[in-house]
Order: structure tokens, then sequence, then C-alpha cells
């Protein structure tokens, strides 16, 4: 003979009953000490910048603005 879960839930109403009010009562339990934070906390420090300069080449961006900028920005906390 099998055992059939649903036979043994209707057979025994208190003891379905009583492990759904355990298992909704540690579920209301784990919610509530769920940490939530609205803005966690990032440990990873990156920019992206674009700068346009018309007429310019990439060799020129690079000395004259893109140094210039990362020297600049290093000191931003």
């Amino acid at each position: 003979m099998l055992l059939n879960p649903s036979r043994l839930a209707i057979r025994h109403g208190h003891l379905t009953l009583y492990f759904l009010v355990l298992l909704l009562l540690g579920g209301f339990f784990a919610l509530s000490s769920l940490g939530q934070d609205e803005d966690p906390p990032f440990n990873y420090r990156m920019m992206v910048i674009r700068a346009f300069w018309p007429g310019a080449t990439a060799e020129q961006m690079v000395d004259q603005v893109g140094d210039l900028l990362e020297q600049t920005l290093q000191d931003v906390p």
C-alpha cells in the first residue's frame, strides 16, 4: 500500500493545521528578521566620463584631457 499524503493530511487534520500554523509563524519570523536596506552600500569605485573635443584625435584626448581628468578625479571620495 502506497503512502498517500492527501489522505494522511485529511485523516490527521489537527496535525496538518499544526504544521500549517508552524510554517506560517516561521515565515513571518524570517520575514521580520530579514535585513532590508533601501540603498545598500557598494564597495567598488568606478566612474565613467565622456569628454568631447571636436577635431581632436584619440591620442590628443588621452594626453591633454584624459590624464588630467584622471588625476583630478582620484581625489573624489
